[in-house]
């Protein structure tokens, strides 16, 4: 990497210096290759020229593609966008604090809405985050996403819904933050029990204090994997100077100021993309001692993940895979195939089971048809059925599904009401 880039530091500076194509090959080759050697991204192989009049390189090795430019194995291979245009986007979009638009690189760059829309598509898959666990003291809250109610449509049955329950419709993210340290946020289809556990537990490391509020969906977490601490928002946002999740707040308000500000209408489909944007970004405010980065160092962090990452646009719109693009009971779609890195199936079977609920409530009413009379069904079944299913939700019990479960909810509603007469 030359002396030059390296003492670059404003966005004027690094257009200047990436208009020139050759400053953006030795950019490219500095970050690929650190050795100054290029190798064929296709079998690994050093024995390579370079062909000056056509700009890309050739392999002596035998294989189908022995040409290759600098941007095969890249998030911008096949791309005609020239790398003068790509470099400084990477930059803008690195470093806009509320991110940039489509609209707005289609203008900068002269290049059409679509293009710049795919071209930001791609850069937020190299923000994609980084493995790893967190631990120490760790944050843990959940943001709905969605619209507004006053501004939909009076008369429409989604203002209806939304009135009824104002995160009717809404898509559902969780976050976990370590307290001077990472955040880590993923779209979910829902925000029960089953899936909070399930991301708590995939990202926080053992013996880790976990800080939450009074949600349901929180308790019952391992005791011998965490130390849970509970913040009760009703009577304060901080308990001891110590217990509160006002940093994961920090980052939904980050989030939200560039969904609503920038971006202002986003697919569900495609929002674990923005949020891998914002998570990029308030990851890379520090070094790992505490100092600011600067608008240079964001850059090179994100080209250093730009190889060995591919989508292309019939994959982005869901052409080449359409099960990614499936809208769940809720309404709520997933992300690139499932926010928590579920399979397809998986989710295929989490509906039977919810199909299985609704069986085990009609077999449970026919039951007790059998066992009572018609008004005794009608008054005592649904006060009782209701109570017992609201204290076990409450309790984080999951409903047993299947016919075997309609059997033993029959006989627990039969137990209750024999002890309430």
């Amino acid at each position: 990497m030359s002396k030059e880039l390296r003492t670059t530091k404003t966005l004027q500076a690094a257009i200047l210096h990436f208009s020139d194509l050759a400053n953006c090959a030795e950019y490219m080759v500095a970050l690929r290759w650190p050795d100054g050697i290029v190798k064929c991204p296709r079998c690994g192989s050093a024995s390579v020229e370079y062909l000056p009049n056509a700009k890309i390189y050739k392999c002596y090795e035998k294989h189908s593609q022995v040409k290759f430019s600098l941007k095969v194995g890249t998030i911008f291979e096949d791309s005609p966008i020239s790398l003068s245009k790509w470099l400084p986007v990477m930059w803008m979009l690195s470093n806009c604090k509320n991110g940039i638009s489509s609209y707005e690189i289609h203008r900068s760059i002269g290049v059409t809405q679509k293009t710049a829309w795919f071209m930001l598509q791609r850069a937020r898959l190299a923000m994609q985050g980084d493995g790893g666990k967190l631990s120490g003291h760790v944050e843990a809250d959940e943001t709905f996403v969605g619209g507004n109610v006053r501004n939909m449509h009076r008369k429409s049955k989604r203002t209806i819904q939304a009135k009824n329950d104002g995160n009717w419709g809404k898509t559902v993210v969780l976050g976990l933050l370590e307290r001077e340290g990472r955040v880590r946020a993923a779209v979910a289809p829902t925000r029960k029990y089953y899936e909070v556990h399930k991301h708590v537990t995939k990202i926080v490391e053992e013996g880790s204090t976990l800080f939450t509020d009074e949600f349901q969906a929180y308790k019952n977490l391992p005791p011998a994997m965490f130390t849970h601490e509970i913040v009760n928002k009703l009577e304060g946002y901080v308990r001891d100077r110590v217990v509160h999740v006002n940093g994961m707040e920090n980052f939904w308000s980050l989030l939200k100021r560039s969904l609503k500000g920038t971006y202002v209408s986003v697919d569900p489909v495609h929002l674990q993309a923005y949020v891998d944007e914002q998570v990029f970004r308030f990851n890379n405010r520090k070094d790992d001692n505490g100092d600011p980065l600067s608008d240079g160092d964001r850059f090179d962090a994100v080209m250093s993940k730009i190889v060995g990452k591919r989508i292309t646009y019939a994959e982005l719109i869901g052409k080449a895979n359409p099960a990614q693009f499936r809208v769940n009971r809720n309404g709520r779609a997933g992300a690139r195939g499932d926010v928590l890195n579920l399979p397809v199936d998986e989710e295929t079977d989490r509906q039977s089971i919810e199909r299985a609920h609704r069986r085990t409530a009609e077999l449970t009413r026919i039951v007790l048809r059998q066992i009572w009379p018609q008004h005794e069904v009608q008054v005592g079944y649904r006060r009782i059925w209701q109570s017992l299913s609201l204290v076990l939700r409450r309790q984080g019990i999951p409903i047993v599904s299947g016919f075997c479960g309609g059997l033993l909810s029959g006989t627990l509603v039969r137990l209750f009401w024999h002890t309430a007469r």
